[in-house]
């Protein structure tokens, strides 16, 4: 499973083209300032060029320009001053960068390359509310665990996770502080669970007040929105984890190959 830390960036006309064939042109945009505020053409304290000048270099709208911005800032890089502009506040964090991940295995992996802080733990009865969002049986108990996903030489939390388990395995995980290891795993040593399926779904999402002031982000910033459905070899469903990870922590890629290519 591949890791990096490579941000994308537009270093000529023909990779401008075909970013802007895939991606929105805000998003391009906002791609190329964060580079070079990475690479230091943009110093911490220095003025970003004006909308009228960016405009004019990027040859796009005032619109695509302020959205651009409205990006970076949701990332925390940078900030408007009254009288000044808009400066540099930060460096950019890593982007953290997953290669698919398409096992047990790949899991495993992500979760030992990351720091789990457990927050709270509480036992909840499943109401309508909580059925829609985690789509689990009404009325179903859960010990529920809020937990901050963390890089260990990152400042900001990667995510935020709401974690559901069956109470039944309440003793073992209410102990646990922190964690370099997935939650399956200490439930397949501890109690013997053999995890046999994981059903993923990802979608777009935006971060509540409560959510951005844990993982330092903005009330209201785009995230990607990971839900997991762990099941037993026997088909019960075992654990169910939510993820939030605001946009510009965490990207992962799959790679889909067609008929022609096997």
């Amino acid at each position: 499973m591949k890791k990096t830390s490579a941000q994308s960036s537009i270093s000529s006309p023909k990779s401008e083209q075909d970013l802007a064939l895939r991606q929105p042109l805000y998003v391009v945009v906002a791609h190329t300032l964060q580079k070079e505020i990475e690479q230091g053409k943009y110093t911490v304290g220095s003025v970003l060029p004006t909308e009228e000048m960016l405009v004019d270099r990027f040859q796009v709208s005032r619109h695509t320009i302020r959205q651009a911005l409205r990006e970076l800032k949701d990332q925390g890089l940078i900030q408007a001053r009254a009288g000044i502009g808009t400066i540099v506040r930060t460096q950019p964090g890593k982007i953290w960068m997953m290669s698919g991940l398409n096992s047990l295995v790949d899991l495993l992996e992500f979760a030992t390359e990351t720091e789990m802080h457990i927050l709270n733990t509480s036992t909840v009865t499943a109401d309508r509310h909580l059925v829609k969002m985690i789509k689990c049986e009404l009325g179903s108990k859960w010990l529920h665990m809020e937990i901050l996903r963390c890089l260990p030489d990152q400042p900001r939390p990667l995510s935020f996770l709401k974690v559901y388990v069956q109470p039944k395995y309440a003793p073992k995980l209410k102990k646990l502080k922190h964690m370099r290891e997935p939650i399956y795993a200490v439930l397949e040593r501890e109690y013997g669970v053999r995890i046999a399926e994981v059903r993923q779904e990802l979608t777009a999402d935006s971060l509540d007040h409560d959510i951005a002031e844990l993982v330092d982000a903005t009330p209201g910033q785009a995230a990607l929105s990971i839900i997991r459905h762990y099941y037993d070899s026997r088909g019960e469903l075992v654990q169910i984890a939510l993820g939030y990870y605001p946009s510009g922590r965490y990207t992962q890629t799959t790679r889909i190959h067609s008929k022609l290519d096997e």
